[in-house]
This record gives C-alpha cells, structure tokens and sequence, in this order.
C-alpha cells in the first residue's frame, strides 16, 4: 500500500492527502465553508471529513468530543473507546482517539466483526470550525492499512 499513488483534496479551507483510486462522495445535504462532511472511501475503508461551525466559546475541544463520544455511544452497538490522546495539528489542540464498534452500516458494515475507529478532532479558531478526521476498518485490516492511515492523519490541514 506504500506505493499507492495520492492526490490532494482540498476545499473550504480543509486539505488532506488520499489514495488516488478511492471514491470521494459528498453527504445529501450541501456542503459549504461552515458545515459539511464528505467521505473517502477503499476498498474495506472508509474515511470521513466533517467540519462544523461553532464559536470556540459555545463549547470547548474537550466539550465537543465529549458531544461527539455521547452520540456515537447512543447510535453504535458494543461502543468501546479503546484510546484517547491528545495530540496537536497545524499547531491546534486536538484529540486522536481509537475507538471500536460492532459492525456499522456503509461500505464496511452490515457485518458482524468488531469495527475499529480513529478519530481525530481539533478546534480552528481562525475558521471557527470543530474538524473531525475519521476512519472506519475491519481490525484485522489494521496492519493493511497503516501507512494510509498514518499519511491521512499526518496530511490534514486547515488553511485560514
């Protein structure tokens, strides 16, 4: 997987690197510089992109993944949040967190293995956006596709 050619994408103000031969989707509902989400997805991978606008002094990081972790223990099965760090992108606080679920609906799901998560979540103050970075695999793919999933979260950028 290491010599998977990558492309750039970039909007609103959002950049990351991804694997040239993923689909890119864009969600139902219109994506603009405040609110959006898109998905890149692999084979056996998907990856989500959201941001959303918020004032910094309407919720905290630490309160908007503690929003983040109460919805996706409401919605997912067996939910178990496996790690959290914090860690800093494009010198903005964030959070990198491994969780893992039982199966999940989309290109990975409708299955009964454990699903492992990694989100990442940071705060830009110049945007005031909360961003999310996330991927979604089979644990057993982990090793599979650990140089992309590294080169995701080493790529992601916000531009102000």
């Amino acid at each position: 997987m290491s010599k998977e050619k990558f492309d750039t994408l970039c909007l609103f103000g959002l950049t990351v690197e991804y694997p040239r031969s993923w689909m890119f989707m864009t969600s139902a509902k219109q994506n603009t510089f405040s609110n959006g989400r898109v998905n890149l997805i692999g084979e056996d991978i998907l990856v989500g992109l959201l941001w959303e606008h918020l004032k910094h002094h309407e919720i905290d990081l630490q309160g908007y993944r503690d929003k983040i972790k109460k919805s996706l223990e409401k919605k997912e099965k067996r939910f178990s949040l496996l790690s959290s760090n914090s860690i800093e992108i494009n010198g903005h606080p964030a959070f990198l967190e491994n969780m893992e679920t039982a199966g999940r609906s989309g290109p990975i799901g409708l299955r009964k293995e454990p699903v492992h998560h990694i989100h990442c979540i940071f705060f830009c103050p110049e945007s005031e956006r909360f961003i999310t970075l996330y991927t979604s695999l089979l644990p057993k793919l982990r090793g599979e596709y650990e140089y992309i999933v590294n080169r995701l979260y080493s790529t992601i950028t916000c531009i102000h």
